[in-house]
């Protein structure tokens, strides 16, 4: 499975929420992931707590999924679906959040990213929680249902007024 084109600009969307990204991409290869690991007491910094959200939501979603193809289910329908909300039809709100998820930050808090890159960030993040699923899939008919949604949110996340610097 491929991402859709533009991978330059799916990247730069991305690393708005994890700015770490730009170590991966970069000339000094991956970062070490070992040796952050361990507990941390302090709360999350908002655009930790976004990305968190984001990650949850997504692998929410793709737990459920494949819950449903074991029982017999079509699991493309909830895929389906799960991308029409992370992909509304314009007008969109200000902030564009999927609706079925919890919103990370209280009300009244600033937002921890510019609003109107929030559903691009989202939608960046969910695509390559979206494609992980898939490369690791054996079945292919499940397989592909992540992948052709991990396609549609890279592209949306792609789309130029999405990645707009405002």
């Amino acid at each position: 499975m491929t991402y859709a084109s533009g991978p330059l600009q799916f990247i730069s969307v991305f690393a708005r929420l994890h700015p770490a990204i730009w170590e991966v991409v970069g000339p000094y290869g991956p970062p070490n992931v070992l040796a952050r690991s361990g507990l941390n007491p302090q709360p999350l910094p908002p655009r930790e707590l976004l990305a968190l959200s984001v990650s949850r939501g997504a692998a929410a979603i793709a737990d459920a999924t494949i819950a449903a193809h074991l029982a017999g289910q079509d699991a493309r329908q909830i895929l389906e679906e799960a991308g029409d909300d992370m992909c509304p039809t314009p007008p969109t709100p200000k902030i564009h959040w999927p609706r079925l998820w919890p919103v990370p930050w209280p009300p009244g808090e600033p937002y921890p990213i510019d609003p109107e890159l929030v559903g691009a960030a989202v939608q960046a993040q969910a695509a390559m929680l979206f494609q992980s699923y898939a490369d690791g899939i054996e079945d292919r008919h499940l397989s592909a249902a992540f992948g052709d949604l991990a396609g549609r949110l890279a592209a949306a996340a792609s789309e130029p007024a999405a990645v707009a610097v405002g």
